[in-house]
């Protein structure tokens, strides 16, 4: 089995674990997870995947970090006009090229999305909710109040 192969098997595992700990109720109503989750996350992917030798940390908490972070600027993305996202693709929709310059004016973290693909979306979507976009939101309206 190729690297790639194998890394993709561990994120979505990594991914069907979360949703197994938001369906048991470890993530609180705001959106954060109860302490002691990210051991939770270990013995489910040392079940699954007993050599993986994975870590909760620093292993899986840089990936779910990671995966915060893409999952706020795509939400961002999606709710702004001439910008949107293609589930079916895993993509990102440019119609306008200067919202997504006015995008990265306010998330540069987006600069460097559009080429990708993003299969986990609709997961994360499941995974984070609407609490990590509004905190994003949030975030994001303190910094363009700075300005």
């Amino acid at each position: 089995m190729s690297k790639d192969m194998d890394s993709r098997k561990k994120e979505l595992t990594l991914t069907d674990g979360l949703k197994e700990l938001c369906v048991d109720g470890w993530r609180g109503d705001n959106g954060t997870f109860r302490h002691e989750y990210l051991m939770e996350l270990k013995h489910y992917m040392n079940a699954r995947h007993p050599s993986c030798g994975l870590r909760s940390l620093p292993h899986v908490d840089s990936k779910i970090r990671a995966w915060k972070k893409s999952y706020a600027t795509i939400s961002l993305l999606k709710s702004r006009s001439g910008l949107g996202f293609q589930y079916s693709e895993g993509s990102t929709l440019v119609n306008h090229p200067k919202a997504w310059d006015d995008l990265i004016k306010v998330d540069p973290n987006a600069k460097s999305m559009n080429l990708k693909k993003w299969p986990l979306f609709a997961d994360w979507e499941e995974i984070f909710g609407k609490v990590e976009l509004l905190e994003s939101l949030q975030k994001v309206q303190k910094m363009l109040l700075k300005k």
